[in-house]
Parts: structure tokens; sequence; C-alpha cells
């Protein structure tokens, strides 16, 4: 049947035609929007898993004796430790507990190395009272240290000897005994790994005076 010509039904057919084509472009566009929200998603979780990541990762070096440097990596509980490497923490641990530098700021990192180095139990019933007294006894002055022997008794005990100076007099030779512990799994903050990157906790130290012969 041939349609009849009506401008009415002309108007009416090409309006449908516009409404079905806007449908056709909201349902595509629509369908555009829904795929983009697949990499937003992605990218939103791995902007926050980025935001949990340690900002600074430690990285252990070890120097040899004609100062040649060997990458061990980062330090964890699969990292193979020495006697040279061990020796080497636990006299920074003693230069940090005896000696005393005039600035304020060193002070308080040695202070919190020690802090770190030691069990809370060492720190809080003698080696805080310890440092206490010495930094209230020396007041703006100094006191320096040479480590001169460092020597291990056994497997978790080492003697070190050194002598004292203050404000560059020597003022005497001491022998300590520190007993320590590894504890890797108690150092989370990577910062903390910098200052103790073997994890050494010390749980005992006997400080004496060499009395000379």
């Amino acid at each position: 049947m041939k349609d009849i010509e009506n401008p009415y039904f002309d108007s009416r057919k090409d309006w449908n035609e516009i409404i079905g084509k806007e449908k056709a472009n909201t349902s595509m566009w629509r369908m555009f929007a829904l795929l983009e929200l697949i990499p937003m998603v992605v990218a939103i979780c791995g902007m926050i898993y980025a935001s949990q990541l340690p900002d600074v990762v430690p990285f252990i070096f070890k120097e040899d004796a004609s100062g040649g440097i060997t990458a061990l990596g980062i330090p964890n509980q699969e990292l193979k430790v020495d006697n040279r490497m061990v020796a080497n923490q636990l006299a920074l641990f003693i230069v940090t507990l005896r000696q005393l530098p005039s600035s304020l700021e060193i002070r308080k990192s040695y202070v919190s190395r020690v802090k770190m180095m030691s069990s809370a139990t060492l720190f809080q019933n003698v080696l805080a009272p310890m440092l206490r007294e010495e930094y209230t006894a020396i007041g703006t002055g100094n006191q320096n240290i040479k480590v001169t022997t460092i020597l291990p008794v056994n497997k978790d005990t080492w003697q070190i000897d050194w002598i004292e100076y203050k404000n560059g007099t020597e003022t005497g030779k001491y022998k300590a005994t520190v007993n320590y512990i590894r504890s890797p799994a108690k150092y989370k903050d990577p910062n903390e790994l910098i200052w103790n990157p073997l994890s050494i906790v010390i749980k005992d130290i006997n400080i004496n005076r060499v009395i000379a012969s």
C-alpha cells in the first residue's frame, strides 16, 4: 500500500529518526564511559599500593681491606653476616654510647641509635641513666673515644677495648663485654634499617675501667 503523503506523518517520522540516533549515541557513550572505568580503577589501586610502599629501601655495601666496595643487597633475614660486619656495628654502638659530642643534635642522634640497638629493659634500667649522668657531667664539653680492639668471645658475646679522651685529654682505658642477639623481624622501618642494618639488639653490657698495673 502506498504511503499517503501527510506533512504530520513526515514530521513524526523525521522526529523518530532523530530520537533513534540520539538513543544510539547515548548507548555508545555510556559503553565508552564504562570501559574507561576499568583503567581508572586499576590506576587508583596502583596508587594506593605505591603509597603504602616504603620511601627508602636500604642497601648494604661491604668494604674490603683494600677499599673495594661489594654490594650485599637489601638487609633481610637471608643476609649473610660475618664477624667483620658484626664488629663494625658493635664498635659503632660503643662510639654512640660512650662518645659525648658537644652538638645537641648529634647527641640526640647518638641516644636514638643506642636505644634502637638495645633491648628495652637494658636501655631503660642501665643505658639511659648512664647517658643522662655522663651528659650532665660533661656539660658543654666533649668526650671522644678510640676503639682499640674488638674480639668475639663466643657466638653472641664480644669484648671491646677503647680509650676515652675528655676535651682532648686521655682520661682512661675501658673494656666492655657485650652480649647481643640479631632480631631482623623487629625492624620494619627502612630508616631504622639504615641505622641498624644487621638488626643487632644488645641484651647486656658490662663496662670496666682498665687499671694500669
